[in-house]
Order: structure tokens, then sequence, then C-alpha cells
């Protein structure tokens, strides 16, 4: 493709879109616009896209191996798809000479062959937003300084946009490791739409204040209707987690004399879901191409010894006593050592491990718990 020329009057902007209601959108998203009203050019360029028709789509996207492509969109086209999903538009536009815009313009274009358009994904690294950045980068010969004083992690980053979604918060923190605790520079940082605008809100070609790289800051569309509501605690992770706390002292108590088998089901559901959610996150650390989900140290506690516990065994082996010991000092060292391990810990975690370690202590120590009453 042969380079192209934008008019004088051409402005090339960052369009910044607040959050959605689906997983996918929670996060927000970072489009290019370029618009040229003497050529008729107004396309935004689109790092985000995949293909649902790719072959094995859902193996790839799981193993963090599906390819995601730039594409072009009409602005009034993406303008209205926001719109109708509620979602907040803003526009800046960047203080490029014409030399830099058009170089980013063809940067773009050249981006967009069909050789060149395609990418492998990662959340943290290589995404929607930080792929307008590096091309950004490269259209000028001047330094961008991108000033930010928050101090933050990649964890903390996402759980920013997690506040009405305990449960998802819940998920992502069992299933990334201990690289998204690594704390970010302010460029790091812009991975996330949030701050992708926030940070180039206040940034400056080189150190002079003076200089700034945005020049306008344009509200496209404000959302209607509240934005954020308080969830109720009953919809937390951490009040289900007290419920089978309280259930699980309960069963604990009332049931070492009688009906033990009815315990000792519950408690194999539960070694069942703990076996299946360490083979999750074994897979997720070396099955796949995530780099987030590496280093997870939740396996201490979601531990694949839990497989062993659901074997069919009528009375407590030694080999079983053993293994809940090992257990038993697994989940508690877990609880409270944890700050000596390099990896967030979710508030509701403590409660969960809680009820496992009260769960191990009694195959552990209660040699028969599970035995029948003799006469």
């Amino acid at each position: 493709m042969g380079a192209q020329s934008l008019s004088n009057q051409a402005e090339i902007s960052i369009l910044s879109f607040g959050a959605g209601t689906e997983v996918y959108s929670i996060w927000g998203h970072t489009a290019i616009r370029v618009n040229d009203p003497v050529y008729k050019i107004d396309k935004v360029y689109n790092y985000g896209t995949y293909d649902f028709d790719t072959p094995d789509f859902l193996s790839k996207f799981i193993r963090g191996r599906l390819n995601y492509a730039l594409s072009i969109q009409r602005y009034h086209r993406i303008v209205s798809a926001y719109e109708r999903e509620n979602r907040s538009i803003r526009e800046q536009l960047m203080d490029l000479d014409s030399l830099e815009k058009n170089k980013l313009y063809n940067l773009l274009e050249e981006n967009y062959l069909p050789e060149n358009r395609l990418y492998k994904y990662d959340f943290f690294f290589d995404n929607c937003a930080t792929r307008p950045l590096e091309i950004i980068e490269k259209c000028t010969d001047k330094k961008i300084d991108f000033q930010t004083t928050k101090q933050n992690t990649f964890r903390n980053i996402l759980d920013e946009q997690l506040t009405q979604t305990p449960w998802l918060d819940f998920g992502i923190d069992l299933i990334i490791g201990a690289k998204a605790d690594k704390f970010t520079t302010a460029r790091e940082q812009m991975f996330m739409p949030s701050y992708f605008y926030d940070n180039f809100k206040n940034s400056t070609f080189g150190t002079d204040p003076s200089i700034a790289v945005i020049k306008e800051d344009i509200s496209v569309f404000k959302p209607i209707g509240p934005l954020n509501t308080t969830v109720p605690l009953i919809f937390k992770p951490a009040f289900v987690w007290i419920i089978l706390l309280i259930l699980e002292c309960i069963i604990f108590i009332v049931m070492i004399q009688r009906k033990k088998w009815i315990a000792n089901w519950y408690d194999k559901t539960w070694f069942t879901i703990m076996g299946l959610g360490s083979i999750i996150i074994l897979f997720m650390w070396f099955g796949t191409d995530h780099l987030a989900t590496k280093e997870n140290w939740n396996i201490l506690w979601i531990n694949p010894l839990f497989i062993l516990m659901t074997i069919p065994i009528k009375r407590m082996t030694e080999f079983k006593k053993w293994l809940a010991i090992l257990l038993f000092i697994c989940i508690l060292c877990s609880l409270l050592f944890w700050f000596l391990i390099p990896q967030a810990f979710n508030d509701a975690f403590a409660l969960l491990i809680l009820i496992l370690g009260i769960k191990m202590a009694k195959y552990a120590f209660l040699n028969n718990y599970f035995t029948p009453k003799t006469t």
C-alpha cells in the first residue's frame, strides 16, 4: 500500500469508551480516530476484534492463543453502537503536526494489511490499549512523558473496575497469579483503557509541562442513569462463605455422633470441587500462554491432593489420615503466612480456607469421626 497524505484540516484522536455490562466489556475500550473532512475520511481503528469463526476458537481463547485483529469502522457507527449500550465516549484530540499525523495514519493503514493486522492478544501486555499506545509513540520522534501519581499493581487496576461484580472479582483473583501483583509504571498502567485516558490527559512531549500531547478533551456521550450502585452483602462471596462456615461448624458439632454419612458426602462434594479447581489452576499456569495466570500460589490451598480424599474408603486409613494432616498444614500455612507469598490475597479467601481447615482437621485429628459406632 502506497503512502497516503492527510489534509491540513485532519485530526487524529484517541477514543475512550466506558465500561459495559458484559464481562468482555467491563474494563472499557480504546481506539484511534482519523478524521479528515477534506478527503471525507472518518475511520476508527480498533485493535479489539476477533473472529468467532476461527477454527478451534474456544480452545485458542482459553489457552491464550487466539489472534485478535485490527479492524476499521466508520466513526458514526461506532458512536451509535456505544450509545445503544449506554457507554461513555470521550475523545482526546492529539496535538500532532502534519508529519506526525501522516506518519501515524500510514502506520495504521500498514497495520491493517492482511499480513499485519493479526496479533496474539495478552490482557496485560498486548491488548486493545497497548497497541494504540505503541503506534502513537512510533509516529513521533518526541518522547511522550506520562504523568501519574497512582502506584498500583495490575491486580488492583483490574479490581477498580470490579466493584459491581464481586463474584467476577473473586474468580479472577483465583486464577491470576503473582505476576499480577507487580507494581506498574505509568506506561504499563495503560493496558487499562481508563488509565490510558487519564495518563494521556496529563501527558506532555518531553518534560516541559507546557507542551501537552492532548489539545482538547471532548465528551461525546455521557451515560444515562446511575453508573454505580452498592452491591448488597447477600450477593457477595463473603456472605456465602459465612453461611457455609456456620453450616460447617453445625455439621462438626451435631453430626459427630449421628448421620455421619451425610457429612461424609457433603465433604466429598467439597473435595471434588477443590480438586477440579486445582486442575484448572494448574492448567492455566502450565497449559496456556496467559502470562497473568502463571505463578498462582492459590495452588497451596486449592490443592490437587484433595482429589485423593474422594477415594471411596469406608474407614479412615493411615494413608488418608496423613494425607489429611498434610492438607491441613498447607491450608493453615496459607492462612497464617500468606503475607510471605508475593501474591495478593482476596479477603473472601480467608473464610473459604477456614472452612477447608475445619474439614481437614476432622479427618486429621478425629480418628473415629466417620467410623461406625460399636455396641
